[in-house]
């Protein structure tokens, strides 16, 4: 009968019992789940996900609110002016630019444009090594982008409701979408700048 061998070293075969090699990875943790350096793996992957479906929910949420409550209201102001909700209707970009654009333009640039960039950058996301915080800064920004996205396509227009500013300087009307897509690009390009140094000094 075959057995360990006498010096009671173990088998090939119960070493690979015992550890798993991490073919991706630089080590394996406890639970044998394979990591890398800056890997987007399964748990976060759900927690980007929940990010993407509560942004998405915020921004409809709000804008629907605002299309009930402020559509027939003037401009409501608080904070001394530095805060103003207001209702309008934007059927341009962010801060409406493009809104003077002829109709089948506006549908061919943020429309079928919106939606090529958010399949591009999804496909890419998914093909790449991504550190948690720019998945996080592309999560923000690719979910802002496809809630403005359904109303452009189901509206032709983006309810924007938003307005800060101090005296004469203000933003133009935005919505919660921008504000995710605004924060979610900073995070990443951020990342980006922090990266860059780092990889320079390193070459030097």
């Amino acid at each position: 009968m075959k057995g360990n061998s006498s010096d009671g070293r173990s088998s090939p075969a119960d070493d690979t019992s015992k550890a798993q090699p991490c073919l991706l990875g630089v080590t394996n943790d406890a639970s044998g789940e394979s990591w890398y350096a800056g890997a987007v793996t399964s748990r976060p992957k759900i927690l980007l996900l929940a990010l993407a479906l509560v942004t998405i929910g915020c921004d409809r949420v709000t804008k629907h609110l605002a299309s009930v409550r402020l559509k027939s209201l003037p401009r409501q102001s608080f904070l001394n002016d530095s805060f103003r909700l207001e209702y309008a209707e934007n059927s341009g970009a962010f801060l409406s630019l493009g809104a003077q654009l002829p109709e089948t333009a506006r549908t061919v640039v943020f429309t079928f444009g919106t939606a090529v960039i958010l399949s591009v950058v999804l496909i890419l996301a998914r093909r790449q090594r991504l550190s948690p915080r720019v998945a996080l800064g592309l999560t923000l920004a690719w979910a802002g982008g496809l809630s403005n996205l359904i109303d452009r396509a189901a509206q032709g227009h983006v309810v924007d409701f938003l307005n800060v500013g101090l005296g004469p300087l203000r933003t133009g009307i935005f919505n919660i979408a921008d504000v995710a897509i605004l924060t979610g690009t900073a995070i990443a390009v951020w990342k980006q700048w922090d990266v860059e140094p780092k990889e320079s000094a390193l070459e030097t």
